[in-house]
């Protein structure tokens, strides 16, 4: 049904645009035939009132010249033949009329026999022919010419001086032909178009004109309504597609500001969470450092301890005392080795008196009392070696007592090291986290903040929207610099069946219109290939963003398309006498690239906040010329 409803819709379009052309064909061909039929009747006016006018005033001048000669001659030879024939030379195409001498009896005239009536011959009437020109027949004839024509243009003979003696025997009249009425020389053109005749020709090269002409023209102005179609469909085509292009961009740019929205949120959570994770982390660093530093000052005590310095000392000297102990009872053993020693001589010398002599009783007498003392010393010894022994006991208990303290004191010491160790480690770990957490907090922030900068480029796009810190700063510098100038901020320019159009700035100064168009994109502005028809990127370190463009490819499309809309837009009442300028600023720091605009038109200007100001009043100056 809606197939059917198209194809009739498109027949009837089609047969509406057929007449059309069939109506700017016969209106071309009324204009173009009025105007040659104009021409071919001015053709007509001078080719009879002018030309054959002065060509029958020559004619007349040379006949005035010579005709009255012959014909009086023939006349005075009674040759009435010769002056018929003389008559008729002119093939009637202008009346030669003799009569006698009073002018009242008609005797000849051109065409007389040919049976054809021509349209001077109304002159035959004697009233009618005295209006006309004439010379007298004498006999003699007439040497001399009486009248003249001064010049071919001339209306009327001016009389010679010369003049001729005889009779007066007649008089010949000279009668202009009488040219036909222009529809009688169409009509005449019509039925012989090929005729050799000049005047058939011209006008025949008029009409030919006319038609050529015609077909020039309609084909001419065909292909500019042609070429005006094309561009109109196109103009059409491309808002169109601009406006599709807009719409998508503006469903993609709201997806796309909710997903950012999203993940800005996210981000905020996340840092939320890493911050409160990080101060929980710094608390409990907090509490382990003072933890360490009661430990530290434990060890430190546990170091410096009295009894722990007692102990060592008392330790010290029960191994001093176990030392000498050792010492004397190795001098005790060696004293007690020497006396078995001298015991074991003693008793060896005994052995030999008792076998040698009786009689030596006093030596072995003094022998064993030798013998006794030495048993008695050793045994003397031997006790204080005991009691040594014992006492080497009793300090070797003293001294594993006492490392048995100490070492319990040493491994107190050193779990506490342990302890104070392990605490280091987790303080390093949970600073370490600490700074992990504060890094992602801080790369979380970073990430929300670049997200919120391009949400509000997205926004930028949208439409009417609350103005961001770049905009609300361009418009504080267009209040100070041009207050007394009309400033209005997020102005639908938009006509017709376009749609909204919101640029953020127009200007409306004495001079000219000035359109607008801010773009948060701090770097290097550069385009992508061509200025005009490719998009435009900003880089920065690291990074590298297509500049968004809600009506076109790139920011100049876009304030294109808005001055556009402002010059087309008749309800905005803009004077034609102004013109309508494009601006596109970018954030102070911003570094535009010079065949940004090197190439696009004059109207339209590329710049930054820093240099708005001047870029305007450049502007207005530049429209004094305009102007």
């Amino acid at each position: 049904m809606v197939n059917s409803r198209d194809t009739q819709a498109t027949k009837t379009s089609n047969r509406g645009a057929i007449l059309k052309v069939l109506a700017r064909l016969a209106t071309t061909g009324i204009i173009s035939f009025g105007i040659g039929g104009a021409v071919t009747f001015d053709r007509y006016n001078n080719y009879w009132n002018q030309t054959i006018f002065r060509v029958q005033t020559v004619d007349f001048n040379i006949l005035s010249h010579t005709l009255p000669t012959k014909l009086s001659y023939a006349i005075i030879k009674n040759k009435p033949e010769e002056v018929q024939r003389t008559l008729d030379s002119n093939y009637s195409l202008f009346g030669l009329i003799v009569t006698d001498s009073s002018g009242q009896k008609i005797i000849s005239y051109s065409g007389k026999d040919s049976g054809k009536s021509q349209r001077w011959q109304v002159a035959l009437d004697p009233q009618q022919l005295k209006n006309h020109p004439y010379d007298v027949l004498l006999d003699p004839p007439p040497v001399f010419p009486q009248w003249t024509y001064s010049k071919p243009q001339d209306t009327e003979r001016s009389a010679t001086s010369s003049t001729n003696q005889g009779r007066v025997i007649g008089r010949v009249y000279y009668v202009r032909g009488v040219r036909p009425t222009f529809q009688e020389d169409i009509a005449t053109f019509l039925t012989n178009p090929f005729s050799g005749s000049s005047r058939i020709q011209t006008y025949a090269t008029t009409l030919a004109a006319c038609f050529g002409g015609t077909f020039l023209i309609w084909s001419v102005l065909e292909f500019i309504l042609y070429k005006r179609r094309v561009e109109r469909i196109t103009s059409e085509e491309r808002e169109q597609e601009l406006i599709n292009n807009n719409q998508i961009l503006q469903l993609q740019l709201a997806d796309r500001i909710k997903e950012l929205q999203s993940l800005q949120k996210q981000r905020d959570n996340e840092r939320v969470d890493f911050e409160k994770e990080a101060n929980s982390l710094r608390s409990l660093n907090n509490r382990l450092k003072h933890e360490i530093i009661k430990l530290r000052e434990s060890i430190k005590n546990l170091a410096t301890n009295i009894y722990s310095v007692e102990l060592q000392k008392e330790l010290k000297q029960a191994q001093a005392q176990s030392q000498q102990n050792l010492k004397q009872k190795q001098e005790y053993k060696q004293h007690i080795n020497k006396l078995t020693q001298q015991l074991q001589i003693i008793q060896n010398k005994q052995l030999q008196a008792s076998e040698q002599n009786e009689h030596r009783n006093n030596e072995l007498q003094e022998l064993q009392k030798q013998k006794y003392e030495i048993e008695n010393a050793r045994s003397l010894v031997e006790s204080q070696l005991e009691s040594l022994q014992k006492k080497e006991e009793d300090y070797q208990k003293i001294v594993a007592r006492l490392e048995e303290q100490i070492n319990q004191q040493n491994f107190r010491e050193q779990k506490l090291q342990n302890e104070l160790e392990n605490l280091q480690n987790s303080l390093i770990e949970y600073q370490q986290r600490e700074q992990l957490l504060e890094k992602r907090a801080e790369q979380a922030k970073s990430e929300s903040e670049a997200l919120a900068e391009e949400m509000e480029r997205y926004i930028e796009e949208t439409g009417k929207h609350p103005l961001n810190d770049f905009e609300i700063a361009i418009q504080k510098s267009l209040k100070q610099n041009f207050s007394d100038s009309r400033i209005e901020t997020q102005f639908d320019v938009a006509s017709g069946q376009q749609g909204s159009r919101f640029t953020d700035f127009f200007l409306v100064t004495n001079k000219s219109y000035i359109v607008l168009e801010a773009k948060s994109y701090t770097g290097i502005i550069k385009p992508i290939d061509n200025v005009r028809n490719s998009g435009w990127v900003c880089e920065k370190v690291g990074r590298r963003l297509n500049i968004l463009s809600c009506w076109g490819k790139n920011p100049y499309q876009q304030v294109k398309s808005y001055c556009d809309s402002v010059m087309s837009n008749k309800s905005l009442g803009i004077q034609s006498k102004k013109p309508v300028y494009g601006v596109v600023v970018f954030p102070k720091g911003s570094c535009i690239d010079d065949n940004i605009q090197s190439n696009i038109s004059r109207f339209y200007r590329v710049t930054t906040l820093d240099n708005l100001t001047t870029t305007i009043q450049e502007l207005d100056n530049q429209a004094n010329s305009w102007n």
